[in-house]
């Protein structure tokens, strides 16, 4: 991110004895304001211009400034800043369709930006995977001997019923449901991956566990933000204080690691609210969306939802807000989703 305008760009721009060593410029809003001057040097010097645009600034306006300020600021933002940015773009790439309308009004050609994520970081456990039944087939490691259904037994034998034999690839397959696939009866761990500010709604989530039929559920919270400390008195007032548990966020080094199959942690195992603080592996946020029961989020400001995607792909249900990009993007989990404040 520029903080400055990049003045040795711009004397390259406007010379016109120097060659523009690029042909497209790819910039992305909204944090490219000191970029904007250079934007129409570009066009100018024949570079074609792409704006990808991430954030809906609509809602961060009603989050974070009263009507009246937020009308004045949008007015600045508006003719300042956004329109000549998507005026002089040749694209403009959006994740999905909730963005803006100016991005609508103004653009002369949009782009809807296609996103994927690694699956090979991003997946099941392997004791949630169940595999094809020809995965147990076998035949050099026969299954040990199942207990009879009391459906397949005569009157008072323990032999089957010879009228309802199961073949071996039955066999097999009623094995590994019996084995491989035991429900595990515990407190519902739901999990929250993201940003901690006002725009994420995490009070939403952290007030939910007053719910009756939420008593014994328990939320962990990976990542940091602005809005921390405030959602920790939160939590502390809905919860308890001796139920909440907090990674000291100067030390990430010294943080204890957060079981999220049973959302725990040593020092505080009664804790109902865990704050698991900053985690920039990969593979460590791989190991909680797969760990967790349900993946919620009750933010509306999103254009894409990146985590609801990381999360399913880790084979966990994703519960979330029916507002935003959630509404079109997974359309398909529509059953999943909730109203706003509901």
């Amino acid at each position: 991110m520029f903080i400055l305008p990049p003045l040795m760009l711009m004397l390259q721009c406007l010379n016109p004895f120097a060659d523009v060593p690029f042909d497209v410029a790819h910039v992305v809003g909204p944090l490219c304001l000191p970029f904007l001057f250079v934007v129409p040097l570009l066009r100018m010097r024949g570079v074609r211009i792409y704006v990808s645009y991430h954030v809906y600034l609509e809602f961060y306006k009603q989050k974070y400034f009263n009507e009246i300020v937020g009308m004045f600021l949008e007015g600045l933002f508006l003719v300042f800043y956004f329109i000549p940015l998507v005026y002089f773009a040749d694209v403009v790439g959006i994740p999905s369709k909730t963005a803006d309308y100016c991005v609508f009004k103004y653009s002369k050609r949009i782009h809807y930006m296609r996103s994927g994520l690694d699956t090979t970081v991003f997946k099941p456990k392997p004791e949630n995977h169940f595999p094809d039944q020809d995965d147990y087939l076998d035949p050099t490691s026969p299954p040990p001997a199942l207990p009879i259904p009391e459906s397949l037994k005569p009157f008072g034998s323990d032999t089957p019923h010879p009228s309802t034999p199961m073949t071996k690839r039955q066999t097999l397959l009623v094995h590994k449901l019996h084995t491989q696939n035991q429900v595990k009866f515990h407190a519902p761990v739901l999990l929250y991956v993201g940003r901690l500010a006002v725009e994420k709604n995490i009070e939403f989530l952290i007030r939910a566990l007053s719910h009756p039929n939420l008593a014994t559920a328990k939320l962990v919270i990976v990542g940091d933000g602005p809005s921390r400390m405030q959602l920790e008195a939160l939590a502390r007032e809905t919860v308890g204080r001796s139920r909440v548990y907090s990674a000291d966020p100067t030390d990430a080094a010294a943080a204890e690691h957060v079981d999220v199959s049973s959302g725990s942690v040593a020092s505080c195992p009664q804790a109902r609210v865990l704050f698991a603080g900053m985690v920039h592996a990969e593979g460590v946020i791989s190991n909680y969306y797969a760990a967790a029961d349900v993946f919620v989020s009750a933010s509306a400001s999103e254009t894409f939802g990146f985590t609801v995607a990381e999360a399913l792909a880790c084979g966990t249900p994703a519960v979330m807000v029916r507002s935003g990009a959630f509404r079109s993007v997974y359309r398909m989990i529509d059953g999943w989703m909730f109203e706003e404040m509901d």
